[in-house]
């Protein structure tokens, strides 16, 4: 059995423990303990790289990290969920980066260091260690999207960072690049300097990133206690309605107030409220004089109280003299040279111990079927096949132009090796359009009038059952965990899915329901989906991928796999739901889908199975079969996959009231295989109570014939009130949505899912 599954109870200071900590489903304020005992682990390990005469960015951020407890416990229920979660989310995004970002240095530059290598070799880790830096790293999902802070490569090298250009890690990098500078100096007050810049330049990076969580946990209480009456919008309508005057006046005075009397941070030695003036003692560092010209500070660094914590500027410009007065107090180490830690409740240990009990009682896979057309050997044999052949042409080729042909539209960088594809597309397209064929009139007439007349709950059956279903392919799902486009955004993926599937499955206008030609957008898109394989294939195999453990990328198993979820998963929750298909129905949509599947790379032998000399489309009941085989062989517990789906139902979640958020985790397990949502730890994230209660009622009317006719009204009900819409929206990015102006359609720009329009949250009083 493939056993992916994080743990959590690990000490050491690991990428895969960091990973485990931001991605793994959690109560927040469990894995909020786990964040704060991280960076006192990381501190640890700073230290014997860095020294214990100066606090490291960790050994000072995990008593933030213990000060957001407090938001995370607010004793009124109410308010509690409101403050809470922003506060939560913000906490969880810095620590994914700042923790991977500290991680690299010390498996790079800290191990360098212990093993007393030359400045030679000192500066070829710190190369190491920066592509590391640079790399696109995906964020934990919940996240409101913010922005970066890149600038020119040569203002880099001078140290000069334009505010106004910020789309990477640049103050990160720099960062730790003092820390880098630090190593080798012999001085001890430049060293302390040069910690300074390090801390001051990390902390700005991550104050940049937590612009939007604090605009939101300031701002949340006040805007959804002023804004009642607006209960059923969705999430994402509630987020982008624009406020008054009068209620950004009110928000701003409640964020000054707090800021004067309530945020406080802890330190080892007392607290200290960021409202006050920042005290100076003996070990206080003085402060570097161009510090605020590198971060185009427009406020006074002279450690006067914060006026407004929701303000970057303001923030940084009592953080700085704050770290400057008290990063050399002996009081951050103890007597032994370790990082002294915040105390910290008994519940996480207990917390852990009842979660692993329940991960160790996973389900093995259900057992291999007998009745599978495709054997295990031959499947582990397509799983070292690609379904397109490997062309280095495709390295370079930008996934821009694939989506440019899929949508039928001209691209200049088109090559040579993208026409070889397309004319492959269109060769296997005429041999399976005759008549017999896979995708034949009749086929594709009927497939698309069993989509089109149960188009939401298909929808539905895609996103709460064959999206998560695969999800839980261990081994599939590294693909999309390390393709960046949808690492960083992995809702993109349902969009990008939903978009293919109303492309291939509705009718042409003006067209014969069953055509499927070329130059048809049907055609197009599919052109455009085995583009955008190929391009990923190559470009993962160039990038190192490990061929041994998951096979090749995009290879046979798992797109045959995914073509099989698209099947499955909606007629499995038809079945639930006590709805009725024909024979010939059922086989039909099977066979459309053998057919797409061989336009985007299976061989023809692989779709289709040999009867009396001839071979054809598997049927439904071969389909569930095969499924069942390559689930016994895939399936398992994936940080890829738990944070895939986590973040699919973030996203999904936006599409219906902000109140009613958990309801699609609540869908998918009362949808989905119980051993898909196990694998997926379903039952360990947040809303998990009302969703348990609500699979529990949703389980009790699919089983009772009486309920079920009612059951399937109020699931469509629900997706055509407020999933069907909202996914319209989100099956192109960037989002946008029909309207009419004067009679006439037009296309407007809307505001991406997940990402904080700072216009209507202001980061400010």
């Amino acid at each position: 059995m493939l056993d992916f599954r994080p743990d959590l109870s690990s000490r050491d200071v690991t990428w895969e423990r960091m990973e485990a900590v931001a991605f793994t489903p959690m109560d927040a304020r469990a894995r909020n303990q786990l964040i704060t005992v991280a960076y006192g682990d990381i501190a640890d390990a700073m230290a014997t790289v860095l020294g214990s005469e100066d606090a490291s960015f960790c050994a000072i951020g995990q008593w933030a990290s213990a000060a957001i407890a407090g938001y995370l416990s607010v004793p009124v229920p109410f308010i509690r969920r409101m403050v809470s979660r922003p506060f939560a989310f913000g906490n969880r995004h810095i620590f994914s980066e700042v923790a991977r970002a500290q991680v690299a240095f010390l498996d790079t530059v800290g191990a360098a260091h212990q093993a007393g290598a030359d400045p030679a070799e000192m500066e070829l880790a710190w190369g190491r260690c920066e592509d590391l830096l640079r790399r696109v790293a995906p964020w934990p999902p919940g996240t409101p999207a913010t922005a970066r802070d890149a600038q020119n490569p040569s203002e880099v090298a001078a140290m000069v960072i334009d505010p106004t250009r910020r789309t990477d890690n640049d103050f990160m990098v720099e960062g730790l690049r003092c820390y880098f500078q630090a190593i080798g100096c012999t001085d001890r007050d430049q060293k302390s300097r040069l910690i300074l810049r390090g801390n001051v330049l990390i902390a700005a990076h991550e104050q940049r990133q937590l612009d939007s969580s604090i605009s939101l946990g300031f701002r949340t209480w006040v805007r959804q206690i002023t804004t009642a009456w607006r209960l059923l919008e969705t999430k994402y309508e509630w987020h982008n309605h624009r406020p008054g005057a009068r209620r950004l006046a009110l928000e701003g005075r409640w964020i000054a107030f707090a800021t004067q009397r309530l945020v406080t941070f802890e330190v080892p030695w007392g607290s200290v409220r960021v409202g006050q003036r920042v005290s100076r003692d003996a070990h206080s560092i003085d402060l570097p004089s161009d510090l605020a010209d590198v971060l185009g500070l427009r406020t006074a660094l002279d450690g006067q109280g914060c006026r407004c914590w929701a303000d970057w500027d303001q923030r940084m410009a009592w953080i700085i003299p704050m770290m400057a007065a008290v990063q050399r107090n002996p009081a951050w180490f103890d007597g032994d040279g370790r990082v002294a830690r915040p105390q910290l409740s008994g519940d996480i240990d207990r917390y852990l111990e009842a979660r692993d009990r329940r991960v160790d009682a996973l389900p093995d896979p259900p057992p291999a079927p007998d009745s599978s057309p495709i054997d295990s050997e031959t499947l582990e044999l397509l799983r070292s096949r690609p379904t397109n052949q490997a062309e280095p042409l495709f390295a370079d080729f930008p996934l821009s132009a694939v989506w440019k042909v899929g949508r039928g539209l001209a691209a200049d960088d088109v090559t040579a090796s993208f026409f070889a594809l397309m004319g492959d597309v269109v060769e296997r397209r005429n041999a399976i359009t005759q008549p017999g064929g896979l995708l034949d009139a009749d086929t594709v007439a009927t497939a698309r009038r069993v989509f089109c007349d149960n188009d939401t709950s298909m929808f539905m059956g895609l996103l709460f059952g064959s999206l998560p279903d695969a999800y839980s392919a261990a081994r599939g799902v590294r693909v999309l965990g390390s393709v960046s486009d949808f690492a960083v955004d992995p809702f993109r993926r349902a969009g990008e899915t939903a978009r293919f599937l109303l492309d291939v499955l509705t009718p042409p206008e003006g067209a014969a329901a069953g055509s499927f030609e070329v130059g048809g957008v049907a055609l197009d898109s599919t052109i455009g989906v085995r583009g955008m394989h190929a391009v990923v294939t190559e470009q993962l195999i160039a990038g190192g991928w490990d061929t041994s453990t998951m096979g090749v990328p995009v290879n046979q198993e798992d797109l045959l796999g995914t073509m099989l979820t698209f099947v499955v998963g909606p007629f499995s929750m038809f079945e639930r739901l006590g709805v009725s298909f024909t024979d010939g129905q059922r086989d039909a949509y099977t066979r459309f889908w053998c057919g797409i599947a061989h336009l985007l790379g299976l061989p023809y032998e692989v779709v289709t199975v040999e009867l009396d000399g001839r071979r054809r489309a598997y049927t439904y009941a071969e389909a569930c079969a095969l499924m069942a085989m390559i689930r016994h062989r895939n399936h398992a517990v994936s940080l890829d996959g738990v944070r895939l789906t986590e973040a699919l139902l973030d996203g999904i979640g936006e599409g219906f009231p902000r109140w009613m958020d958990w309801l699609p985790l609540g869908m998918v397990e009362a949808v989905g295989a119980p051993e898909v949502n196990r694998y997926l730890l379903l039952g360990e994230g947040r809303g998990r109570r009302r969703a348990a209660a609500m699979t529990w009622a949703m389980r009790s009317g699919f089983a009772s014939r009486l309920l079920q006719p009612a059951m399937r009204r109020a699931l469509e009900a629900a997706g055509d009130y407020w999933l069907k819409p909202f996914f319209a929206i989100g099956a192109g990015l960037p989002f946008r949505r029909t309207v009419e102006q004067g009679g006439r359609p037009v296309i407007e720009r809307q505001v991406g899912v997940g990402v904080v329009n700072t216009d209507l949250w202001p980061t400010g009083c």
